[in-house]
């Protein structure tokens, strides 16, 4: 193991990253798959062939590996793997459907006055066994009843299990009990078949909003990561925006809200320009309001896996401004300084041979839908080390962009994961610090002042 990491409990489950020595008459890896099965060992798909070495992960416990002799001959090494969500998007989908019971099994509910996420997207599908355990059916609206309730895009599914968990990789790879903290309301705003004018975005906004304050004792975040393309606005107030700055203040009705907003997500087409095409891309719209809080997006995940994408490298270094977030640098002076926060949004990789090009890789933030229906993410590689969300907050980056000109709404992937990073610290602040009570007057703010509730997520690519 490596220097300064205790050796795991001998019947802890977790994974491990085994080095096989190499034989010229024996093929170890096949051996080891031979008997995994009798050890209550999981052989990964996936390995890596040195000179005198073949890495592959290994799911199972201590206890497990050293019960037989002949598995321990052909150890030569044990490491803490960094997991990415490939261990588990490379399953079979009866498999994954047995590790997302089997979380589910581990999950605490919260307790009863824990908040609530409001997520306005394009609804949420709610037999999913992580998602049904906190978000009640009653809980899910739609601004137009002909539209139905269940997500219709397959983007809100993804954004409500971000919104629940965060990313499920650390949580599958852990066998200990996972205590949720705030439960989900959804409100269906966007239906592609039957899009909105451009004009009414901000009217939908105030009516959802309005629509679950009809159960009022509740303390509520709202989240959207849903913005328009159109980035014209450079900083410039919309009615969109307006209506969003309106219900943040309490303006209107003197009830104050927390409104977690995306920035957008780059044009994916340019992002072999990285970074400069970020500095042009403009935050879109609604998420120059000034009372909302506005995330961007960093990155640390730079693990490529170097089976699948030989020789490719990550597009953005450890740290830096990741690919798919928008910037406010084109924007004048008088204009609000956004993103108000960056977190973990994700990176992208280059393949080699074509260096003038930008192809993402698969996305490790291992989302609720992706990891049930056994369908691959591809978008970025994530390591464990980053895996929860809002450890860290990053200095502002102020960037801006110069988006195509058209006016539909569409939701984040890549960087809509830094939304939720932030919206954890938020809950758990409330959690502790905020009375409960019925959602009215001043005491019903989930953002406390003007210079608080900002917060950006993404547009999907």
């Amino acid at each position: 193991m490596e220097d300064g990491m205790s050796f795991p409990q001998d019947n802890d489950t977790r994974t491990w990253e085994v080095w096989l020595r190499k034989a010229d008459a024996i093929d170890h890896l096949v051996r080891l798959r031979e008997f995994a099965p009798t050890f209550d060992l999981a052989v990964g798909q996936q390995f890596v062939t040195f000179v005198d070495r073949t890495v592959v992960h290994v799911r199972g416990s201590a206890t497990n590996l050293a019960r037989s002799v002949e598995i321990l001959g052909m150890i030569a090494e044990l490491h803490a793997p960094k997991t990415t969500a490939a261990f588990f998007t490379d399953l079979d989908g009866k498999e994954q459907t047995e590790w997302v019971r089997e979380l589910a099994d581990r999950i605490v509910l919260p307790p009863a006055n824990a908040p609530f996420v409001c997520l306005f997207d394009t609804g949420v599908s709610h037999p999913h066994p992580l998602l049904s355990k906190l978000a009640d059916a009653a809980d899910r609206h739609t601004y137009k009843p002909a539209w139905g309730l269940n997500d219709s895009d397959n983007h809100g599914t993804p954004m409500a299990g971000l919104a629940c968990y965060g990313d499920l990789t650390g949580l599958l790879e852990s066998a200990n009990p996972v205590q949720a903290t705030h439960r989900l309301e959804s409100v269906k705003v966007i239906h592609k078949p039957d899009p909105h004018d451009p004009d009414l975005y901000g009217a939908v906004t105030q009516e959802s909003t309005y629509r679950v304050e009809v159960i009022p004792d509740r303390q509520r975040v709202f989240c959207m990561a849903v913005t328009s393309t159109d980035g014209r606005a450079r900083g410039k107030p919309s009615s969109w925006s307006a209506a969003v700055d309106s219900l943040a203040s309490g303006a209107a009705d003197e009830q104050r809200r927390l409104f977690i907003l995306s920035a957008g997500n780059t044009d994916p087409a340019q992002r072999a320009n990285y970074p400069y095409s970020n500095f042009t891309d403009s935050i879109h719209d609604p998420a120059q309001a000034w009372n909302a809080v506005t995330v961007g997006g960093y990155t640390d995940k730079t693990i490529v896996d170097a089976v699948q994408y030989p020789g490719w490298t990550p597009l953005a270094a450890q740290g830096d401004l990741s690919p798919s977030s928008c910037t406010a640098t084109t924007w004048q002076a008088r204009w609000p300084i956004k993103p108000d926060i960056v977190l973990e949004a994700g990176n992208m990789a280059r393949n080699p041979a074509f260096a003038h090009r930008c192809t993402s890789a698969r996305c490790s933030c291992a989302m609720v839908t992706a990891m049930f229906r056994g369908k691959r993410s591809r978008h970025l590689n994530r390591s464990r080390d980053s895996r929860l969300f809002g450890r860290r907050r990053r200095a502002n980056v102020q960037t801006r962009e110069l988006c195509p000109p058209k006016a539909e709404v569409v939701s984040s992937n890549l960087a809509g994961s830094a939304i939720w990073s932030y919206l954890f610290l938020i809950l758990l602040a409330y959690s502790d610090t905020l009375p409960f009570g019925p959602n009215t007057g001043p005491n019903a703010c989930i953002a406390p002042r003007v210079d608080i509730a900002r917060i950006g997520g993404v547009r999907q690519a």
